[in-house]
């Protein structure tokens, strides 16, 4: 007996959700350079109305992988976006080119054309917590300006 209470709860619950109207979360896919780009690659924002998770892979000169991730908070066509991951590379002699890991806060717009689902997106920020390199026995410090330049479009955009 309990069986079939059970079974016809779950039937009858997977039954009313199948016929509400369920709506997909956007999702934004772009290529462009940048650190919310993995350097130079792809980026995906996961989530609603072009905010939520932001993931980024891409390689530096295809020498080194690069990732980042973070958040990406939007109010009409203006965003915040905090990303940690590889946000610089650098090349010291005759090193190979490194990625250096860090975090970067940046203010963009996005520039919608065509069908408004596809745009461009220009940001500028900073660079904070990047791992400092060493010169002839000098550290500098790797912080510092910072921008994100990408075309996107928007998959599920209602």
């Amino acid at each position: 007996m309990r069986f079939f209470i059970v079974f016809f709860s779950l039937f009858f619950s997977i039954t009313a959700i199948a016929q509400t109207e369920v709506s997909l979360p956007s999702i934004n896919m772009g290529v462009g350079v940048g650190p919310s780009y993995g350097l130079m690659g792809v980026k995906a924002v996961l989530g609603k109305n072009d905010s939520g998770m932001v993931i980024g892979l891409g390689s530096f000169m295809g020498e080194v992988f690069a990732y980042s991730y973070g958040y990406q908070m939007t109010i009409e066509s203006f965003y915040l976006n905090l990303v940690m991951g590889n946000v610089i590379a650098v090349k010291i002699n005759n090193n190979p080119i490194e990625a250096l890991k860090g975090g970067g806060l940046f203010l963009g717009k996005m520039f919608n054309f065509g069908s408004g689902n596809f745009y461009i997106d220009v940001s500028v920020g900073h660079t904070f917590g990047v791992e400092k390199t060493s010169y002839y026995e000098r550290e500098f410090s790797n912080d510092g300006f910072s921008f994100n330049l990408g075309l996107n479009y928007r998959l599920f955009n209602k």
